[in-house]
């Protein structure tokens, strides 16, 4: 995540796109660890199943979505696309 946000910076001009989501991607990233460093801290790992763990798990697994959500931002502007274009 670091090194796409240094080549995002290095090889894209000011308010471009792929700037924004490799940015959006390492703060997603920072905030992944936070949550599991959380759910290790409060012990809310396998044998725990309080509601407290669901609500936790459940931003986890929305937090990962976007987080792949911004790769993939990243990995289509990058190449040039400027719009995604469904066939079928």
């Amino acid at each position: 995540a670091i090194l796409l946000l240094v080549f995002a910076f290095r090889l894209f001009p000011k308010k471009h796109i792929v700037r924004t989501a490799a940015t959006t991607a390492i703060t997603l990233t920072i905030l992944e660890g936070l949550i599991g460093a959380a759910l290790v801290k409060f012990q809310l790992v396998t044998n725990n199943d309080t509601g407290f763990r669901a609500g936790v798990m459940g931003f986890h697994v929305v937090s990962t979505f976007f987080l792949l959500g911004s790769i993939a931002v990243v990995a289509i502007a990058s190449h040039g696309v400027d719009r995604i274009r469904v066939r079928g």
